[in-house]
């Protein structure tokens, strides 16, 4: 089976939505390596972790890329339903063919 070609939208759409995706993630790790973040009953962070800026600063940017990423999807995903069905079943063929 031959690689299938895609869109320059779709390129374009891929690879904004993987810069968010690492961005998020990268924002996710700062908040959860601040001291005290989750150590609360239940998983919670403590409210005296919640006021100091630097946990502000993480929780904005990590709320900043997920909404980027979220609003991104919104308005691509039914653009791109082909491509994104093609490429979920790429990812599905090459996890099994391991």
């Amino acid at each position: 089976m031959t690689a299938p070609t895609y869109s320059p939208q779709f390129l374009a759409y891929r690879a904004a939505r993987e810069a968010l995706t690492n961005r998020m993630r990268d924002a996710a790790a700062r908040l959860a390596a601040i001291p005290g973040t989750g150590s609360g009953l239940f998983g919670l962070t403590p409210d005296h972790v919640k006021a100091t800026p630097q946990w502000r600063a993480a929780h904005f940017a990590y709320w900043q890329a997920h909404t980027g990423l979220a609003d991104l999807n919104r308005r691509n995903v039914k653009r791109f339903k082909r491509e994104l069905a093609q490429e979920q079943r790429e990812r599905r063929q090459a996890a099994l063919s391991r």
